[in-house]
């Protein structure tokens, strides 16, 4: 995405992820292509589900399972959508927040460093619990044919006729998904969806979490160096200092505000 990638202040790991998956790429680049070809396929899988909602309107119980599903899917569209139209502001943005932490960090201000030190600490957990928890939910959806398979009773009723195939989502195709082999190919889309999916709601949430967090961190360092404006425990500045200190607040204030 840019220089800044290696750098391993709050944005280094989102900046490298955002490029692996092509987010984050040039537009000209193949990385971003495939990214692009990928999130058409699921935006076409995803209005498949909302034309299976539609053909199932008259099974309210059905209709209401395969809803909650399918808005996890059209939120996964609205946020890949908004990465996309807004992907030149977010880079933007992540550039100017991680060069004003690096020019923190270059400051030999200690407590400074130690504020920068525990948010950075602070999102690093967040986002591994949260991945965890969004791809352990990913799993429970995978793994849930495959659990019905470890029944006897439904494998009789397979081979007998009186049960169909369970998909892992619910939507419409042209083929019939409830027996092989258009069975496996619905498992084999359905899979990629999911783990599509859950990559990009954890990129998105990640970053906007990190965004909120470097600012609170941040104003946590604009008050330290307003309150140490005149001096501290150590002795007083002169005036010269003083005003000095007052415009680097001033400038810091300013640069949050962009």
């Amino acid at each position: 995405m840019m220089n800044l990638k290696q750098n391993t202040g709050l944005f280094g790991p989102s900046l490298r992820i955002m490029d692996i998956t092509g987010i984050g790429l040039q537009r000209k680049n193949v990385g971003y292509k495939v990214f692009m070809s990928m999130t058409i396929a699921v935006t076409v899988y995803v209005f498949t589900a909302l034309y299976e909602l539609w053909l199932l309107r008259g099974k309210l119980e059905e209709a209401l399972h395969n809803a909650s599903i399918t808005i996890v899917g059209v939120m996964v569209s609205l946020k890949c959508a908004s990465l996309i139209y807004r992907q030149e502001r977010w880079r933007q943005l992540i550039s100017g927040l991680s060069r004003l932490e690096f020019n923190i960090l270059c400051e030999n201000d200690v407590t400074s460093k130690a504020i920068i030190g525990d948010y950075i600490k602070y999102l690093r957990m967040l986002g591994y619990v949260y991945a965890i928890l969004v791809f352990g939910t990913n799993a429970t959806f995978i793994s849930q044919p495959l659990l019905k398979f470890a029944s006897a009773e439904y494998r009789s009723r397979l081979s007998n006729g009186t049960a169909t195939y369970q998909n892992i989502f619910s939507s419409w195709y042209p083929f019939d998904k409830t027996k092989p082999p258009g069975y496996w190919v619905s498992v084999v889309v359905e899979v990629f969806v999911n783990l599509y999916g859950g990559l990009i709601i954890t990129v998105f949430d990640v970053n906007v979490v990190a965004v909120m967090v470097f600012m609170k961190g941040h104003i946590q360092i604009l008050k330290h160096k307003c309150q140490s404006i005149f001096g501290n425990l150590d002795g007083i500045v002169t005036e010269r200092e003083a005003e000095a200190r007052i415009k680097e607040c001033s400038i810091y204030h300013t640069s949050l505000l962009k």
